[in-house]
């Protein structure tokens, strides 16, 4: 009996409960649905009308203006100065000898074989440390390949030597003395180390 009394207080107590629970919100039919979609097309539509820009009309003829010459402004002669300016003069000599040669010497020349015995590529340059009789003057820059022996032709004087060899092992090798160049009865051979350029 008390068990009984017991499911029915209780059935009773869901049910109250369910009772007093929130209403559920409606639900749309499917004609309200339709109805809302329609709204928002013809909506759409009506706004795009209203943006799309009037017909105007384009005139034919563009006025011209009249060319009319533009005045330059005048300026005033500028006042003379009350203090001389002092100048300063400047040296633009520069140094003949560090020039390129003469394209067409008119001085003595020789012939000079140059042996790379440096194991790499050396980018040689030789300078003349004074004029010749002619006045000319220049440095020489050549490039050669490990092993090789070409031979060029040079204005007769003495020279300085610079050379900057790449390879396995980078160096500069540098004249330790004058590489004088004036025997033209001769090919003069100028060997190239690692280290040194001078007479082999």
């Amino acid at each position: 009996m008390k068990k009984q009394l017991f499911y029915f207080v209780t059935v009773i107590v869901i049910m109250l409960a369910s009772a007093c629970g929130p209403t559920p919100e409606p639900t749309p039919s499917i004609l309200e649905i339709q109805d809302t979609a329609v709204a928002l097309a013809l909506t759409s539509v009506a706004m795009t009308k209203a943006a799309m820009p009037t017909n105007t009309l384009i005139p034919t003829q563009i006025p011209t203006l009249a060319e009319t010459p533009i005045p330059f402004p005048t300026l005033p002669p500028l006042a003379s100065p009350t203090s001389p300016v002092a100048v300063v003069p400047t040296n633009t000599q520069t140094n003949p000898c560090n020039e390129p040669p003469p394209f067409d010497p008119q001085g003595t020349t020789v012939r000079v074989r140059f042996v790379n015995k440096s194991k790499g590529m050396v980018n040689l340059a030789l300078g003349m440390l004074q004029e010749n009789d002619e006045g000319e003057c220049g440095t020489y820059n050549f490039t050669i390949g490990p092993r090789m022996s070409p031979e060029f032709t040079v204005l007769a004087g003495c020279y300085w030597g610079w050379a900057s060899i790449t390879g396995t092992e980078n160096s500069i090798a540098k004249s330790p003395y004058d590489i004088c160049l004036t025997d033209t009865s001769q090919t003069r051979g100028v060997t190239i180390t690692k280290e040194t350029i001078g007479f082999d």
